[in-house]
């Protein structure tokens, strides 16, 4: 996996969040005993649950993405080649989502108390139901890895894993990137009921003019995964930014690249794997 660095002064156009101080991710040799997770949280509601998940004091806080909803402004139509100032630019108010959720108390006194490993989705990824063709995946990615101080990041993405504990009580965490390099779904045109299954190895869209395989993950991610679940562990917790086994659902989720959602359900299934998702319809 190709990592990127961040360095210390971000040079990405944006300023850095210091108004939060996170905590630090456990050491790789404690046990990890209590474990919080959600998703959706906008900066534009109240935000008592940060101080409920507080009191549970759960050793970590997987955060499964719409960490915050501040989707980016149209760009002009005829903005071919995109400008990447134009896109910083259009971006302003993903940035400004977050500043507002860092400077909310409660999130500044949970971000102290909790340690959080988070991936992202469509809201914090820059504009609705996005895939791998979001003209601002790349600064939404830079506003993530700020947010959240991480230090490195794959330049294909969010995903991330780390392990936690001894032999006998070892938790490996898997946080997924399911928009960065994701192929369109299947359109209906119906916006109650707007994605349906591709029922072939082809782009199916009439604006599609590329027919390849299409993919949850990049081929870099499907090796990446491979590896960590190769990696020992007594229970591992695989978040997907969208949900992996609803089977109805019309709104995003595996199921609407078939073969990849059997893929991944193949490679995990000897893995004591436990699946949590997030944007929930």
């Amino acid at each position: 996996m190709a990592i990127e660095s961040a360095s210390s002064e971000h040079n990405n156009g944006f300023s850095s969040f210091s108004e939060l101080r996170w905590r630090p991710l456990p050491d790789e040799k404690e046990v990890i005993r209590r474990v919080a997770f959600g998703s959706c949280s906008s900066q534009r509601m109240p935000q008592p649950y940060w101080d409920i998940v507080t009191v549970f004091d759960p050793d970590i806080l997987l955060l499964m993405g719409d960490n915050v909803y501040g989707d980016c402004e149209p760009l002009p139509s005829n903005n071919t080649p995109v400008d990447p100032i134009a896109v910083r630019k259009a971006c302003a108010p993903l940035e400004q989502a977050y500043r507002d959720m860092a400077n909310h108390p409660s999130v500044q006194g949970a971000a102290s108390r909790i340690p959080v490993f988070a991936t992202l989705d469509d809201h914090d990824y820059g504009i609705s139901d996005a895939n791998a063709l979001n003209p601002y995946k790349d600064v939404a990615r830079e506003l993530f890895r700020d947010f959240f101080n991480i230090i490195d990041l794959p330049i294909d993405g969010v995903y991330r894993s780390k392990t936690w504990g001894p032999k006998g009580q070892r938790l490996q965490a898997i946080l997924l990137d399911t928009r960065y390099s994701r192929s369109p779904f299947r359109t209906t045109g119906d916006p109650t009921m707007p994605f349906e299954p591709h029922q072939d190895e082809s782009f199916e869209n009439a604006s599609d003019t590329l027919s390849e395989p299409k993919r949850m993950l990049s081929d870099e991610q499907w090796a990446w995964l491979e590896a960590r679940l190769s990696e020992p562990a007594d229970l591992r917790v695989i978040v997907s930014s969208i949900q992996v086994l609803n089977s109805v659902t019309p709104f995003e989720c595996w199921r609407h690249i078939p073969a990849e959602q059997t893929r991944f359900i193949n490679l995990i299934q000897s893995k004591s794997a436990l699946i949590l998702s997030g944007d929930r319809k």
